[in-house]
């Protein structure tokens, strides 16, 4: 009996520090869901248990018999065994959740470089330019767009290009800072969102990616590109900003590519 609840002591001080090193873990890097949270209260509560009856194992007096049935025996086993359950349930909630946030991503980011698709960049835009209004501040929008991207592929293969793609997006994303977002517009355009930014503020910007320079072992790729700017006063939604940047991106190319165009707003 005694070498029982020596064995007995050994194991519950063992699960109860695998127990809580698991919390801390927990605690430490897990998001703050509810399936995190549950997880966290179930490793603790076992924890706590396996810590309780490792201390009455070794309080205790040896029993008349090594499985002698007790009301505080009972209590540990029941326990033990329901947080093994609510451990599995934890997990497949944490998995849930995991999961649900993966398919969240891929419903809101192009697969190839990690910026935001054109739904996304449409639900980020109006709520930008209701923001815009709300505060009087200014949002900038940059259009840009990879000069004779169709020559890239053509000589170097779409590997190539989609390396070419996905160095640009990185490059743009190296640059910046949040609340900027940058979004695939579709093919060889991006879109970069420049919330509470005037258009000099945003011509910089604009200018600093333009002088940027790809990653070695890839093909030089020039961009042009168009900026327009909403001030808190314009009633112009999302769409019509985009539009304006769009015009002064073509009139970048017109003008030999490789440059930044502003978009005026005409007065009304």
């Amino acid at each position: 009996p005694t070498l029982y609840l020596y064995r007995l002591l050994a194991v519950n001080v063992l699960l109860a520090l695998l127990f809580g090193a698991h919390a801390w873990l927990l605690w430490r890097h897990a998001p703050a869901t509810f399936g995190g949270r549950f997880m966290l209260v179930v490793l603790l509560g076992l924890t706590a248990a396996m810590a309780m009856r490792g201390l009455t194992a070794a309080y205790a007096t040896p029993p008349t018999g090594v499985f002698a049935p007790s009301p505080l025996q009972a209590a540990y086993l029941a326990s033990f065994s329901l947080g093994l359950l609510l451990l599995a349930i934890g997990g497949i909630l944490l998995a849930t959740e995991r999961l649900r946030q993966e398919l969240e991503h891929l419903a809101s980011h192009d697969g190839l470089t990690g910026a935001l698709n054109r739904r996304a960049l449409f639900d980020l835009g109006h709520n930008e330019v209701a923001r815009c209004r709300r505060l009087g501040s200014e949002l900038s929008v940059l259009m840009m767009d990879l000069d004779h991207f169709k020559q890239v592929n053509d000589r170097h293969g779409h590997t190539k290009g989609d390396q070419v793609l996905r160095d640009f997006a990185h490059r743009v994303r190296a640059m910046l800072r949040r609340p900027a977002v940058l979004a695939r517009y579709g093919g060889e355009e991006f879109v970069l969102v420049l919330p509470d930014t005037g258009a000099e503020a945003a011509r910089r910007v604009a200018e600093r990616l333009r002088a940027s320079r790809p990653a070695e072992g890839l093909p030089a790729c020039a961009v042009s590109i168009g900026l327009a700017t909403l001030s808190g006063g314009g009633r112009e939604d999302f769409g019509h900003l985009l539009d304006r940047a769009d015009a002064a991106l073509y009139q970048a190319k017109a003008a030999g590519r490789d440059r930044v165009e502003e978009a005026i707003l005409a007065p009304t």
